[in-house]
């Protein structure tokens, strides 16, 4: 085993029990679009971009593929190499990746790329996660307002957002007229805010708030 190898492996994350926790946040998190949870605050053996990095452990294996998107290639490699070491899944193109995490505040125009399933599966496209400076249920100066409705939402939803570029709402927006196809979201706060965001929810109104 490789040094950095060795430092990378995870010995802090219970891969049964800290796994579950977190799948059930985020299954809430997609039953009931933009309604906020919260992680526990897990102390990885990274200390970067540690909530997001729960989502991952506890959704990667060997018989996933991911993606990284990141604005630094020595930020992008780390957290890869991260992932390889602790899940045994492999990193893959962005076009074919089953997970996307996106450390930078919107995806460089690729979020159009991405895997979204066929009419006779559906559910074969790809999950991609935001690491997002702060996420709120209620109004905070320069956040992002969204407002969601659908399925799993009573009425209407409203969420604001710190740190993700407004660009990259409207590609989310634009998707929705697809369904079934198209790509589940998560955005996953510093403070492990996480909110979800199905395939069949709708964006209805985006609002910059100062954002």
């Amino acid at each position: 085993m490789g040094k950095l190898t060795a430092q990378l492996k995870e010995s802090q994350f219970d891969f049964v029990h800290h796994s579950q926790a977190v799948f059930k946040i985020l299954m809430m998190a997609l039953a009931f679009p933009g309604k906020v949870g919260k992680l526990e605050p897990i102390n990885l053996a990274t200390n970067r971009y540690h909530t997001v990095l729960q989502c991952m452990l506890s959704l990667l294996d060997h018989e996933t593929s991911f993606a990284v998107i990141a604005d630094d290639s020595e930020e992008k490699s780390y957290v890869a190499k991260y992932l390889e070491v602790n899940t045994g899944s492999n990193q893959s193109a962005l076009t074919t990746a089953d997970f996307v995490l996106c450390l930078a505040n919107n995806s460089s125009g690729l979020f159009s790329t991405l895997k979204r399933g066929d009419l006779e599966r559906p559910d074969k496209s790809a999950t991609i996660f935001y690491y997002v400076d702060s996420i709120s249920d209620s109004f905070k100066s320069e956040h992002k307002k969204l407002t969601f409705m659908g399925p799993g939402i009573q009425n209407k939803n409203i969420v604001c957002i710190k740190g993700l570029d407004i660009k990259e709402v409207y590609a989310w927006k634009q998707s929705r007229g697809d369904y079934p196809l198209g790509c589940d979201i998560y955005c996953v706060s510093t403070e492990g805010h996480v909110i979800g965001i199905p395939r069949s929810t709708d964006i209805v109104s985006i609002d910059e708030q100062g954002g």
